[in-house]
């Protein structure tokens, strides 16, 4: 500060309350610094407080005024505090409604000389030495308050803009799936990430049973257990609308968070409970689709419910997923029940561009055989029912020829496929070729040298 200060900076903690006012990071931990310093040395005081001005306002902020209970809380702030003086002044008619027209007022501004706060007090015979001490506090108050103000708005706005992008990132990836098995497992993913739930299941309506299903989970102990689950080899739960926490959510389309199962009678599950349990709609057009299960079986563990990004998350989830379902349902291959030539390749467009951007290496597994409908649909039968992974994708090129995309895979992982795949296949796909994609290899060009590949 300036050198007339510099005599009374040590004095009476002065130098230990301006490094503490330097180091905080929001105006509550500054006003609380300010007023620490004023109940260790002006506690005869009749009056001693912080005025923070917020939208041309004053609002008080915290100390005490047990002399004059009358006072308001916040009221305009007068205009003759609006001047850039840094010295002690006492209010005129601006605070008479305030009942502290008493106090000696020291005047906080920022380095722009914008009035930032004020400090107020009423001590008998304030001193010339106590009163430059105050002088000096106001005026660190100042820069402190819009310091701290403006790095809160600078963090938040990246906030924002980290919301933003995670929002876009999730739009990609949810775009860029390649089934609607591989969509509602990174939708669980990033669930129970953004969560911190151990485990988690998506459950979506099923129009015929008029009930909702558990169609996908993640982070059971046992992997191949939860790989059964999702390649629908095993039965799952199912609920009517209304029934159990699950039901009655997708029934309000509000989500809801029960701390302890054991103790809610809407709870309706098997075997032991799950704890803490989070369940959240997912809702397209004001319509309820499904619910998304997180649980957290630690009791002591956090789900971390509150967070604005879980909403975003489940609002896109719900849109991809009822244009995923529509795309299975109209683009089904009828001879052998697998995705449909278009739908495949707008996936493939979609994966390929995604793994341009991270580095992904993609596979095409490719075979020709028969083009009798008996030996199709058996075919389409065994990729459907062999192919788990919630990333792998098959379809029926036409003219005999099967092509199945796996995603990430490293070249010991493709080979074993491959193996497995020419000793089970059924019919006469017995001859399958493994085609990796080139380092920016349009979708097409590469989907075409795999199936040219297969029929030499």
């Amino acid at each position: 500060m300036a050198t007339k200060h510099q005599p009374v900076l040590q004095t009476l903690d002065l130098g230990e309350t301006l490094l503490a006012m330097h180091a905080s990071r929001d105006v509550e931990s500054l006003i609380e610094t300010v007023l620490d310093w004023g109940r260790a040395h002006c506690a005869t005081a009749k009056c001693f407080g912080v005025l923070v001005c917020e939208d041309d306002a004053l609002r008080w902020r915290g100390g005490w005024a047990d002399r004059v209970p009358s006072f308001e809380q916040t009221f305009e702030v007068p205009h003759d505090l609006r001047q850039t003086s840094l010295s002690a002044t006492r209010p005129s008619a601006g605070f008479a409604q305030a009942s502290l027209s008493s106090c000696d007022v020291f005047q906080a501004f920022s380095d722009a000389e914008v009035l930032q706060a004020l400090v107020v007090i009423d001590e008998d015979g304030l001193s010339s030495e106590r009163s430059e001490i105050l002088d000096v506090l106001a005026s660190h108050l100042g820069v402190g308050v819009h310091r701290t103000r403006e790095s809160a708005a600078l963090r938040e706005q990246q906030a924002t803009a980290d919301r933003l992008l995670t929002t876009l990132r999730w739009s990609q990836e949810f775009a860029s799936a390649i089934s609607v098995r591989a969509l509602m497992h990174r939708v669980l993913e990033r669930a129970c990430h953004l969560t911190g739930a151990q485990k988690g299941s998506l459950m979506l309506y099923d129009h015929q049973a008029e009930a909702i299903r558990v169609r996908m989970v993640h982070g059971l102990p046992d992997a191949l257990v939860e790989a059964r689950i999702n390649a629908g080899e095993l039965p799952t739960r199912s609920f009517q609308v209304g029934e159990g926490i699950a039901g009655k959510v997708f029934q309000t389309g509000r989500p809801l968070m029960i701390a302890h199962t054991r103790r809610d009678p809407r709870f309706v599950g098997e075997g032991e409970h799950v704890g803490m349990i989070l369940c959240h709609p997912l809702v397209d057009k004001g319509e309820s689709i499904g619910v998304v299960n997180l649980t957290h079986t630690s009791a002591d563990g956090v789900l971390r419910h509150d967070d604005d990004r879980l909403t975003v998350l489940m609002q896109l989830a719900a849109v991809a997923l009822r244009k995923a379902e529509m795309l299975d349902r109209v683009t089904l291959d009828a001879r052998t029940g697998l995705p449909g030539k278009e739908l495949f390749f707008a996936r493939l467009e979609a994966l390929v561009e995604l793994a341009d951007r991270t580095g992904q290496t993609l596979t095409l597994l490719c075979a020709h055989g028969s083009e009798e409908d008996d030996a199709l649909a058996a075919m389409g039968q065994w990729l459907r029912r062999v192919l788990r992974r919630n990333s792998d994708l098959a379809t029926y090129a036409g003219d005999g020829r099967f092509t199945v995309l796996l995603e990430g895979d490293d070249e010991a992982g493709v080979e074993g496929l491959r193996r497995r795949f020419e000793v089970a296949a059924e019919g006469p796909w017995t001859h399958w070729v493994v085609v990796v994609r080139e380092a920016g290899e349009p979708a097409a060009d590469w989907l075409a040298r795999a199936l040219n590949s297969a029929q030499s």
